[in-house]
């Protein structure tokens, strides 16, 4: 059994597997874990199609947007083509909100709409969805937001360990991040680091991914999936 405190310990221990490096090659690439949140929308395969066989990434996706089906997009099939390419689907919300404000039957309702629309996509691509989940905003249940150009707290510990409580029972796993973007020399890019980028309108998903590929210098993975649920409430 997982003790509490392996269990808070959070998932930010896994390792990629090792990949052994080419004896040639004096710097071989360093291993990410590729996180991409908000989508879908109409960019998301070319995400996809732009990491082909080079990248895996975990697309931490809102319900509202993996509901939509108009002539714009078709949400599920967007997801669907993801997984059928190796990549994997986290829960991201159902509307995008401030954890902080809904109370614990509002927050279970918002990961359960979206949990079974992500079942239902890997359900029909014949897989097993794994529990990944993300806060919007990185609100935990007790964050701050800017308002007027200064913060503002929000929530309480209490509600946070609530919500922790919640996820734990539902065997959900967490990953907060620690690189945005394309920072190839940021302090905190190192092995493993889990990077965040966005699967915008603007094509903001597209660019940093193909900026990572292009550079030559990362091996981009999705999350690892856990033995067991982690929850992390540090936030990197």
């Amino acid at each position: 059994m997982v003790s509490r405190r392996q269990f808070l310990a959070g998932t930010g221990a896994l390792l990629l597997s090792e990949r052994s490096a080419n004896a040639d090659d004096p710097t071989p690439a360093i291993p990410i874990y590729l996180t991409i949140d908000d989508g879908p929308t109409s960019f998301m395969k070319d995400i996809v199609d732009v990491l082909g066989d080079k990248g895996k990434a975990t697309f931490f996706l809102v319900g509202r947007n993996l509901a939509e089906n108009s002539s714009r997009m078709n949400g599920l099939d967007l997801a669907r083509y993801a997984v059928e390419h190796g990549h994997d689907l986290g829960n991201h919300s159902y509307s995008h909100p401030w954890f902080s404000y809904h109370s614990i039957e509002k927050a279970k309702e918002q990961i359960e709409k979206t949990r079974e629309l992500i079942e239902t996509v890997y359900a029909q691509c014949g897989k097993t969805a794994p529990l990944f989940f993300r806060f919007p905003f990185g609100d935990n249940g007790c964050t701050y937001r800017i308002k007027n150009g200064k913060k503002d707290s929000i929530g309480s510990r209490e509600h946070k360990q609530e919500l922790a409580d919640l996820l734990m029972g539902m065997g959900y796993s967490t990953y907060n991040w620690a690189v945005v973007d394309y920072a190839p020399n940021s302090r905190f890019m190192k092995p493993k680091a889990v990077v965040l980028t966005h699967d915008w309108p603007n094509g903001l998903g597209v660019k940093v991914s193909r900026e990572y590929l292009d550079s030559g210098k990362f091996d981009l993975a999705a999350l690892p999936h856990p033995a067991a649920p982690g929850y992390e409430l540090r936030h990197i």
